[in-house]
């Protein structure tokens, strides 16, 4: 069975089933040991609980693909979601794209709205969860999807939270169809178990993801400031792109290092005299240097897991870093940089996806892959300078210059600094830097809130969570001037 995270795992077992537990299910996944184990937490928890059947006023999946082609997506009208879009809890509206007013009316049995549950029902994020976020009075989802509306009792950013929590993606992959292409339909999820605890209680929870939510708003905002910066030091002045299909090259643009016309493009050769002739450019290495430490020996009995920190840690939209916790062991041969708090980190593999990022503080002295290039940088501030001016279209196709390989391009550390960069003051990159800066701090605080959700509502089921206190008001869920005061100081 395909199952997020391999809570499920494939491994040959025995289990022998009470005739109670035996339903219209006969696969032997459906009665691993972890999963009849976390069936029977949840309804042995003592708290109110519900199948999804009887929770729901709505449960659907999109359209089957010959009723709404690509071809029919649209420039703007209703929102259109995909698997892409509910990775993070909270359903996305980065890459959105649309359908028309008609065939949304159309597809009536397919359309969501703000609080309904969306689930991934095949293909590689098989089991991701994410709830339509407030504001999103009408849209409809993809084929791949399943939606859910559940009924009033439940708070929906608590519901998300319970199936996003270990225990809700263990009962999610239970209910896969053990296939050699793994499904899952509304008839698989119907038997899934729901708690329905006191709405103080789901209201607290509930509020943490919220309030994710309207970080990670905060995040897109100051960001979008700071990108309007990084452009305004660039202009608009740069040499338009070549469509010519030939160039010729003179001797003193020839160099040792390349002699391959991949290097010599036309585009590349005019974007490299411009920033040349130009003094508001320098090379990257004046404000930052790559740095290569090498980790020493590690021993288990030292530290009982680290954070390994791969290309695939780095989320290339929002530069979060969501590192693997690995057993010492188990890290991988490319396991070979120490990095620390600040480090800017790049990806020297398909360099045009952008995959950079700073370190935060909680990763500081976290192990990194090889294939990512650490530069330094005298302050955290001109770190997250460094990270908006990489990401650049300018940066990129300097970078994108010295590309080789064709299956698998990659660059050498040293490029990196070896491109021109705006020369502006140590005080002006401090500037912008502490607006990316802020934009990351907003970004982190959401990945915190929710896994604290996700950690209250396992603590529920467990009976750790102090119940009483939270419904006589002792302990609250955060409040928005809360997270302000803590990140902004205001």
């Amino acid at each position: 069975m395909k199952a997020n995270n391999k809570l499920i795992s494939n491994a040959p077992c025995v289990s022998v089933i009470e005739p109670s537990y035996i339903e219209t299910r006969l696969d032997a996944s459906y009665y691993a040991p972890v999963a009849i184990k976390t069936y029977e937490k949840v309804i042995n928890s003592g708290l109110p609980w519900k199948s999804v059947k009887k929770s729901c006023s709505k449960i659907n999946s999109g359209p089957f693909g010959s009723s709404l082609l690509a071809s029919q997506y649209v420039e703007t009208g209703v929102p259109f979601f995909r698997p892409l879009n509910i990775k993070n809890i909270i359903a996305e509206t980065s890459q959105l794209v649309f359908i028309s007013e008609e065939d949304w009316a159309r597809l009536r049995s397919s359309q969501f709205v703000e609080g309904d549950i969306l689930i991934t029902k095949i293909g590689n994020g098989i089991g991701d969860v994410g709830v339509l976020p407030d504001g999103v009075k009408k849209a409809n989802i993809s084929g791949n999807l399943m939606g859910i509306r559940l009924k009033p009792q439940y708070n929906s950013y608590f519901a998300v939270t319970y199936f996003k929590s270990t225990i809700g993606q263990i009962l999610i992959s239970r209910a896969l169809t053990n296939t050699a292409k793994p499904k899952l339909g509304s008839y698989d999820l119907v038997n899934i178990p729901i708690i329905l605890p006191d709405s103080k209680i789901q209201d607290y929870i509930g509020q943490k993801v919220k309030l994710a939510e309207k970080c990670r708003e905060k995040a897109d905002t100051i960001l979008f400031k700071a990108k309007e910066l990084i452009n305004e030091l660039y202009g608009d002045s740069f040499p338009e792109k070549s469509e010519e299909k030939h160039n010729v090259i003179s001797a003193e643009d020839l160099t040792t290092d390349r002699m391959d016309a991949w290097f010599y493009q036309l585009n590349f050769m005019n974007l490299k005299k411009y920033l040349l002739a130009n003094r508001r450019f320098v090379p990257l290495a004046e404000i930052a240097k790559i740095r290569n430490r090498r980790i020493g020996s590690l021993k288990q009995e030292d530290c009982d897991q680290i954070d390994y920190i791969e290309i695939s840690s780095i989320d290339v939209e929002s530069s979060l870093i969501k590192p693997n916790r690995k057993k010492i062991s188990d890290l991988p041969a490319s396991a070979k940089k120490e990095l620390h708090f600040g480090d800017v980190l790049a990806s020297t593999v398909r360099v045009n996806r952008k995959c950079i990022s700073v370190v935060p503080f909680h990763f500081n002295k976290s192990i990194g892959s090889t294939a990512i290039a650490v530069l330094k940088t005298p302050s955290i501030e001109e770190a997250h300078f460094l990270e908006l001016i990489l990401k650049h279209d300018i940066s990129t196709s300097q970078i994108m210059r010295w590309n080789t390989g064709s299956v698998y391009p990659t660059v050498t550390e040293d490029v990196f600094e070896k491109i021109l960069i705006p020369n502006i003051c140590q005080d002006e990159r401090k500037k912008i830097g502490r607006i990316g800066k802020l934009s990351a701090s907003y970004r982190y605080k959401a990945v915190s809130l929710i896994l604290k959700a996700k950690s209250d509502v396992e603590a529920l089921i467990e009976g750790k969570l102090d119940t009483d206190a939270i419904l006589s008001g002792k302990i609250k869920a955060p409040t928005w001037e809360d997270i302000e005061k803590e990140l902004e100081g205001i």
